[in-house]
């Protein structure tokens, strides 16, 4: 692990197949470089660590206290027993416990968040000297190290109740959490929340975690604490309706440091205020990842109560009235509820003409991730017959809709390349000019490896027992909303009872 030449690597492909081949495949860049805020002020390693249920990437210290920004300083966080453990790990060419998530993604072949990291650092982040300079316990000097990356969660407001979510992340789950567990209250990163119904809308009573932004300025202590920060990703809730972030924003807008500065979004395209877009354009970049799991019916019924037609018109919003700075994609949660209806979405991708989705990446026009928890959802819990039929459905698109789709360009076909049509954007001439570079056969065996890898995943395991929970849950939530799992996904439903019924 010490021998590495940080020369001899060309990009950072070349630099993941050495890491490879030394054994190293858990190595990553995030515990030497990052940082996460929860939605409750909680200090967290990383968002995906929050597989790990035992303790969800939550920092804590050597007596076991949960860290948070009220009460610990960045540098404090950086150090705690989990931020150490995990280098410890990675050092000794182990594969922490608390990045499973990534390790799951990794075997299956996805690009997972460890992964896309690793593509974002590998010129900055020396791995020799980190190593050499991280302490046997797994300390590292943070001033040597500083803080380069902030993922950071405002709070939980939500204008949705996505089915695969919750309580400690949209404030709307709160009645319905109530009705489907029976529960007065939720735990947040291990913190108890109690639930009270008052009238027929649950709240929170007593302590409110999620209103730590209005005891702590965090505009001052990231200021003064984390002066050289590069990168912020903020998501919720949902970021773009939080007033809380605007504030943020507005703080490094006016010390005129905002064009240091790239920010990262996860959104749910249900909402693009005309304040965002205006102060957008102070930053370095903004990159803007949508959340969208389906087309038309399905994307209402998952992502409850959004409208399709709002969310497309928000994403045309985006790729045609964004400053030049903005770049924009589409991720999907892979999941039992868009098992079968995810060609129905890459389709529509792939028939759009949009000019900035997708600038940033060389790949297909989306990002896709697995749903890990609540494990009911995930497909891993798909009867054997669904599976099969997922497996037969995804070779018949291969073969024929993307086969034809493919076919019907020219041979050199390369999707917004810098030869691209001058198109007026913002009252300004300009030529998109993007990474991608791909002919149409590149095109195709990308997309294909996305299924196949989907399909990698799905068969890893087998949780059908998590079924039962699904049903019940279903049939709540379809009594709650007015709506149909059965008359959405009749072939899917009847597997699943069958299943049951065993």
């Amino acid at each position: 692990m010490k021998n590495f030449d940080r020369l001899q690597y060309n990009n950072p492909q070349e630099y993941e197949q050495d890491l490879k081949a030394k054994g190293c495949t858990g190595f990553c860049p995030i515990p030497w470089v990052s940082l996460g805020i929860n939605n409750n002020g909680d200090y967290r390693m990383c968002v995906q660590a929050a597989a790990n249920r035992k303790v969800r990437g939550v920092c804590k210290d050597s007596d076991e206290n949960t860290m948070r920004i009220e009460d610990t300083s960045i540098a404090d966080a950086r150090n705690s027993e989990i931020m150490k453990e995990t280098r410890r790990d990675m050092i000794a060419g182990k594969r922490s416990e608390h990045c499973v998530r990534c390790n799951k993604e990794d075997d299956s072949g996805f690009q997972s968040r460890r992964w896309v990291d690793m593509k974002r650092y590998w010129k900055e982040f020396d791995i020799d000297d980190a190593i050499l300079n991280t302490k046997e316990d797994g300390t590292i000097n943070t001033s040597e190290y500083p803080l380069l990356d902030l993922d950071i969660r405002m709070d939980n407001t939500c204008n949705l109740k996505c089915r695969m979510c919750g309580p400690s992340e949209s404030h709307q789950w709160y009645t319905e959490w109530m009705k489907t567990t029976g529960f007065k209250g939720f735990s947040s990163y291990g913190h108890r929340v109690a639930l009270e119904m008052q009238g027929n809308r649950a709240k929170i009573v007593g302590d409110n975690p999620y209103q730590w932004t209005e005891r702590v300025d965090v505009a001052s202590i990231l200021q003064r604490d984390a002066p050289h920060l590069k990168i912020m990703y903020m998501s919720g809730g949902e970021p773009l309706i939080i007033e809380q972030q605007y504030q943020l924003l507005q703080s490094y807008i006016d010390s005129g440091t905002a064009h240091k500065m790239e920010l990262d979004y996860n959104t749910n395209f249900t909402s693009v205020p005309q304040r965002a877009l205006d102060m957008w354009k102070h930053f370095k970049q903004v990159n803007i990842g949508g959340s969208v799991d389906g087309v038309g019916a399905i994307n209402n019924y998952i992502r409850h109560p959004s409208k399709w037609t709002q969310v497309t018109k928000n994403i045309n919003k985006l790729d045609s009235e964004s400053s030049d700075n903005v770049t924009c994609w589409l991720t999907f949660t892979w999941q039992i509820l868009n098992v079968l209806n995810v060609t129905d979405l890459l389709e529509w991708i792939l028939e759009q003409d949009f000019y900035k989705f997708n600038r940033y990446s060389k790949g297909p026009c989306f990002t896709y991730h697995p749903v890990h928890n609540p494990v009911h959802y995930s497909v891993t819990s798909l009867p054997k017959k669904t599976k099969q039929r997922v497996e037969e459905h995804f070779t018949n698109w291969k073969n024929n809709w993307l086969r034809n789709w493919i076919d019907s360009k020219p041979i050199d076909y390369k999707m917004r390349n810098a030869e691209a049509p001058l198109k007026t954007v913002t009252g300004k001439d300009i030529r998109i000019i993007t990474e991608w570079d791909h002919g149409r056969e590149s095109l195709y065996n990308e997309i294909c490896k996305g299924l196949d890898n989907m399909i990698a995943f799905m068969n890893a395991n087998d949780t059908t027992d998590a079924l039962p929970e699904f049903w019940r849950i279903t049939k709540i939530l379809d009594a709650s909303r007015d709506e149909n799992f059965e008359e959405l996904y009749p072939d899917i439903a009847k597997d699943i009872k069958e299943q049951i019924d065993e």
